[in-house]
């Protein structure tokens, strides 16, 4: 994954092999950055094999399904989609153009935005 905060600066995972750690990030000049310092607004991008950093809306997707079963118990990973495919705006749980922090990225890449 790589974040890109307000500052312009992008950074990708440390180690892309070690899913033990998927806080440790890089910038491309060896700055570390911690995605616990996102704010509201930045963006970000994810692919397969990734964590959802942050709670985001999503603003691109290309077959992009998240693994929602921490948080719902639901065992299949769920396509999310740049518009809200669910008629109820006010119910944010079951849009589809949201991703949850801590949940997996099964499938596809998408860019977001921290909300």
């Amino acid at each position: 994954a790589s974040v890109q905060v307000k500052t312009d600066m992008s950074f990708t995972r440390r180690d892309k092999d070690d899913r033990s750690a998927p806080f440790e990030w890089i910038n491309d000049s060896g700055a570390d950055f911690n995605p616990l310092y996102l704010v509201e607004g930045d963006i970000v991008v994810l692919k397969s094999g990734d964590k959802v950093p942050a709670d985001v809306r999503v603003i691109t997707a290309e077959d992009f399904k998240v693994n929602n079963s921490a948080l719902t118990g639901e065992p299949d990973a769920l396509e999310r989609f740049a518009e809200n495919k669910h008629g109820k705006p006010e119910d944010d749980k079951e849009a589809t153009n949201l991703a949850f922090f801590g949940t997996d990225v099964k499938n596809g890449s998408c860019t977001a935005v921290v909300v």
